[in-house]
């Protein structure tokens, strides 16, 4: 099944209805989606384009305070609410990330949720290498 997706993703970019199973943290996700009639795929899902506040201080590549572990619990609550009212939940699968997770974008009812994740002060724009800036009106807890 592994070999199936790397083959997809080297075709194009695929977008579909996905379920979400877990919520690890805000930008981390185990989903289920269907990629042939009745042929379901259970893959952990990280948001492309954004960096949610961490959850846990175990993540050795940057500098987590408690302060951000307490927004991190805040922004997946943020998700968890958003993801529960949503009518329609969307994966635009992209691209396999460095740890065999599918990178990608979540859509709830047309929204994306790394643009929702922003303007609510639950992260900073990320593109695999960089930090952008927070949105207006947040406050950065790793400075």
């Amino acid at each position: 099944m592994k070999y199936l997706v790397l083959l997809m993703l080297t075709v194009g970019i695929f977008i579909y209805p996905v379920k979400i199973l877990q919520i690890k943290d805000a930008d981390t996700f185990k989903t289920q989606f269907e990629i042939f009639p009745d042929t379901y795929m259970v893959r952990n899902v990280r948001l492309q384009g954004c960096d949610a506040w961490e959850t846990s201080k175990r993540r050795r590549s940057v500098n987590v305070t408690d302060a951000e572990v307490v927004l991190g619990h805040r922004a997946k609550k943020f998700v968890e609410e958003k993801i529960g009212e949503a009518n329609q939940t969307t994966l635009i699968v992209v691209d396999i990330d460095m740890y065999g997770r599918v990178l990608g974008n979540i859509m709830i009812d047309g929204q994306n949720l790394c643009d929702l994740l922003i303007k609510n002060c639950h992260g900073l724009p990320y593109d695999g290498k960089t930090y952008g800036e927070v949105a207006e009106g947040c406050l950065n807890p790793r400075l």
